[in-house]
């Protein structure tokens, strides 16, 4: 009878967990919706972001760093600011829930019976928060982009590329 009951309970308990996380994961998914369905304008002749811009600028404050070389306003610096302080609170936010998952997901494994639909959900959850953060920093350094004026877009093409070639900054291939 005692064994039942904490079968009963186990099964309440995957199936509590199962809930949670496909509630979950249809929240993402409805959210990448809405993601993916913006469009950001970043005016004519600014589409030529390389790769290496894009990487480099969603780590760092870089058009804030080069403020006075690309001629920002005060308007524009504060925009700019924003969106790099939003970026990092949102940052932070995602590296809690990737940790909490990531541990969460080591206890499964851990287990003496590991159950792999419930550690595939876990999988896929951590690839959802990854995803999700992926395509905020995109999305910011897109938003931060399109505040540039295309002169000063030009001049920080010029200066990304001068800063890669004297190895300043790292490549998007050696990150």
């Amino acid at each position: 009878m005692q064994k039942a009951k904490e079968k009963l309970g186990k099964t309440i308990v995957l199936v509590l967990m199962f809930l949670v996380m496909t509630l979950a994961v249809t929240a993402q998914r409805n959210s990448s919706v809405k993601l993916r369905d913006k469009k950001i304008e970043l005016g004519s002749g600014m589409s030529l972001i390389t790769a290496d811009l894009m990487a480099i600028a969603a780590e760092t404050d870089l058009f804030l760093r080069l403020s006075e070389r690309i001629n920002l306003s005060n308007e524009q610096i504060k925009k700019l600011g924003e969106l790099f302080l939003d970026l990092q609170k949102y940052s932070l936010r995602k590296q809690v829930d990737l940790d909490i998952a990531d541990a969460e997901l080591r206890r499964l494994v851990n287990n003496d019976r590991v159950d792999l639909a419930v550690v595939r959900l876990k999988v896929k959850e951590i690839e959802a928060l990854q995803t999700d953060f992926t395509m905020k920093k995109i999305e910011t350094v897109l938003q931060a982009v399109s505040i540039l004026t295309h002169d000063q877009h030009l001049k920080v093409m010029l200066l990304v590329r001068e800063l890669l070639e004297q190895k300043l900054l790292p490549s998007a291939s050696q990150s």
